[in-house]
């Protein structure tokens, strides 16, 4: 196969990338075609086609790159200086590589990733230089190679330490952004028409936000802000985020009792404007009147909804006062309210 047919078989367009948060196939890019590229014309013996190729892809990843794949084609193909000093270039752009690559990470797991590189890059050089029989620089290289595995295997326990921690912050910011809704925000009103419940609300949010705008940016325009769907009227898309803080104020109920309460206010009226919960109530209520006592979980098949759904609806159902729930085993006992025992 010659080089043009090569070419031709692998034909490289314009490169994708990310567009509106979209995933992008990687086997689509335009660096990923060079690649395969390069491996079909090393195969056919062509290795300056296979090498232009890779240039080109470095060319496209910048300070990205860190193949050393390059490295051992130029000594493949008989350019045993070039091939060095491409690896010096690995070595000397390796603060760049990382920093391109791990910027968002904490800095022990970067000197680690950083040395783990190093490592790999002196490997690949011992391996260049045994074929090209220079056993001094094998020698050197090996003895650098182990020097940055040592090095990584060092700074790997305090990385996953660091990570551990970044974790544990994260999601304490979260909680913090949780509760911010809950006790600072959600000063719930008495319940009134379900038509009006959440105008009056967004108002004293608004106002609340220009009062103290560093206070609430913990939560405002976050994942935790169920008022952007409102505003929308996406129910559903309200649902979902205030059960995610649902789960986060619960978790925290017992060191701060007084939003976990303020929060169940708030989704009992949330509730009567959310057409799922009316609609599985609706579902639960006949078989309650027939089965006075049911189990909770033996009502979830007539439900029609997904697990999580039937709880939802069944905790609010029972805050709200249509159904009364009596703690038995593992699950509940479900009544009406007017044969409870």
């Amino acid at each position: 196969m010659t080089h043009k047919e090569v070419e031709n078989t692998f034909q490289v367009g314009p490169a994708r990338v990310m567009v509106s948060g979209r995933d992008v196939n990687p086997m689509l890019t335009e660096e990923y075609q060079l690649d395969r590229q390069a491996t079909a014309l090393k195969r056919a013996g062509d290795w300056d086609g296979a090498i232009a190729a890779l240039r080109r892809r470095k060319a496209i990843l910048g300070a990205e790159w860190g193949d050393d794949k390059l490295a051992k084609y130029l000594q493949r193909a008989g350019r045993f200086d070039e091939a060095m000093a491409e690896i010096q270039w690995l070595l000397d752009n390796s603060q760049a590589w990382m920093q391109a690559l791990y910027r968002s990470h904490t800095v022990s797991l970067q000197q680690a990733q950083r040395a783990r590189h190093c490592a790999d890059v002196h490997g690949a050089a011992s391996l260049i230089c045994k074929r090209e029989g220079r056993a001094d620089l094998q020698a050197e290289h090996d003895g650098l190679a182990e020097r940055y595995r040592l090095i990584s295997q060092r700074l790997e326990p305090l990385a996953h330490e660091e990570m551990n921690r970044a974790h544990e912050e994260r999601v304490a910011r979260q909680q913090l952004a949780a509760r911010t809704f809950t006790t600072y925000t959600f000063d719930v009103p008495e319940p009134g028409p379900a038509s009006n419940v959440f105008e009056p609300l967004r108002a004293r949010v608004q106002q609340r936000i220009d009062e103290a705008p560093e206070f609430f940016q913990a939560a405002r325009h976050s994942p935790f802000d169920p008022l952007s769907h409102l505003r929308e009227g996406d129910i559903d898309g309200a649902r979902q985020v205030m059960q995610r803080l649902a789960y986060m104020v619960y978790e925290d109920r017992d060191k701060h009792p007084e939003q976990t309460a303020q929060f169940t206010r708030l989704m009992c009226l949330f509730v009567e404007i959310d057409p799922l919960f009316k609609a599985g109530v609706a579902a639960a209520l006949p078989i309650i009147a027939k089965s006075p006592g049911i189990r909770q979980t033996e009502l979830y098949p007539s439900m029609n909804m997904d697990v999580e759904v039937c709880r939802y609806v069944l905790y609010f159902a029972h805050e709200t006062g249509r159904i009364r729930r009596v703690k038995k085993g593992s699950t509940y006992q479900v009544y009406l309210p007017q044969a409870a025992p």
